[in-house]
Order: structure tokens, then C-alpha cells, then sequence
């Protein structure tokens, strides 16, 4: 897709006492062509729970992720030209976290 802007969301997909119906996928990464307005799907993980805050490091290499029912932020590496996230096994263990804000990508090597 040519100009494409990557595009992440994150859905409930894990029961909680707030949401009962949870069925989402977790994390999915898409294409979103600002010219055609297409939308088109590159990867999703359900390797998280219930991710309710994302957010990219400046870098664009890794993701974010705030995981309410977990206690914790993953962190997942991201593969610009296919738009894969892979755990990398790290995380940020922190109760509820609701938001997550980068200014500076400390995983930078």
C-alpha cells in the first residue's frame, strides 16, 4: 500500500468485571492509506491482556503496551516493513497501569 500510515489497536480480550463480552484480538497492527483512505490488516498478537493504552517510541521499533488486568506494560519489538510485534520480554511491572507516554525511546541502541 503506498503511503501508508501504520495504525495499532488494542481491544479487550480477556474477561473483565467491566466487560463480560470480551473477544477482540489484542494487539493488531494496520496500513492505513491516507490517499484511498484503505485500511489494511498486517499483524496481530494476543500475546497480551486486555492492552488499554498503546504507544510507539519515537524510534518507531518498539510498542508500548499498557495491560490493565496484568499489572504491567509489555514491550514488543515492531518490524517496520511487515508491521510483526514480538514480545521481547521485557516489561514495566506497575499496578493498572491506564496510560503510557514516551519521550525518549530507552530501548534505543
Amino acid at each position: 500500500m503506498q503511503s501508508a500510515c501504520p495504525v495499532f489497536v488494542g481491544s479487550l480480550n480477556r474477561e473483565a468485571p467491566y466487560f463480560q463480552g470480551a473477544r477482540g484480538v489484542g494487539l493488531g497492527v494496520y496500513a492505513f492509506g491516507e490517499a484511498t483512505l484503505a485500511v489494511q490488516k498486517l499483524a496481530e498478537t494476543d500475546e497480551v491482556d486486555n492492552p488499554t493504552f498503546l504507544s510507539v517510541t519515537p524510534s518507531g521499533r518498539h510498542l508500548f503496551s499498557a495491560n490493565q488486568n496484568a499489572d504491567r506494560i509489555s514491550i514488543f519489538a515492531r518490524d517496520e516493513t511487515s508491521g510483526r510485534l514480538t514480545d521481547t520480554g521485557r516489561a514495566i511491572e506497575i499496578g493498572t497501569p491506564m496510560c503510557v507516554r514516551i519521550t525518549r525511546d530507552p530501548l534505543r541502541s
